[in-house]
């Protein structure tokens, strides 16, 4: 198993570990664990955590910090900072957060899907096609809603399982045809 394997099962671990400690956390606590992933995992933020020149107490001070300007709730993260810091494992926080969401969503029944569209969406096509998933998956979806003008007309639906699309650009690869823009 290589290094990526290996972290990411232990950040499953420890995020499971988690949700037996913290059994009732909210979709605004994994939505705000979320956020400070994204953040922790930019380039210049990750070039410090692994760094042991670095104590683990300011490395945490900064954390928080962040945390709360992305209103994240602090006593989950000291205690998921306190454990891992005592094992120095601070480098795994973001994965560790990534793995708390995909389990919490896991155990309420959530799906992410990318509702994908040539041009801006209107909230009035997004509700019913979210209730139709809905019925059809017996879950909760989550629409992420994006514009992608290389659909040219059109709409694609994609999850980690499934993926449909209606649009010009996928009737053009159907018909094996090539869009060729600027000539």
């Amino acid at each position: 198993m290589n290094m990526t394997g290996i972290r990411g099962k232990l950040a499953r671990t420890y995020a499971q570990a988690i949700v037996r400690v913290w059994p009732d956390l909210t979709i605004h606590e994994i939505d705000a664990g979320s956020k400070l992933a994204n953040f922790l995992e930019q380039r210049t933020i990750a070039f410090y955590l692994p760094l042991t020149t670095i104590a683990d107490a300011i490395k945490m001070r900064a954390i928080l910090a962040i945390a709360d300007h992305l209103q994240a709730p602090h006593d989950l993260l000291v205690g998921i900072m306190t454990l891992i810091s005592k094992q120095h494992r601070l480098v795994l926080l973001s994965s560790i957060l990534r793995e708390l969401a995909a389990l919490y969503k896991q155990q309420h029944r959530m799906i992410t899907v990318k509702f994908i569209s040539s041009s801006a969406w209107d909230m009035a096509d997004v509700a019913p096609i979210t209730r139709f998933l809905e019925q059809r998956t017996g879950s909760v979806i989550e629409p992420q809603l994006l514009v992608d003008p290389r659909l040219i007309a059109g709409i694609r639906l994609q999850s980690d399982t499934y993926m449909w699309e209606h649009s010009v650009a996928q009737q053009l690869r159907a018909l094996g045809l090539k869009v060729n823009h600027g000539n």
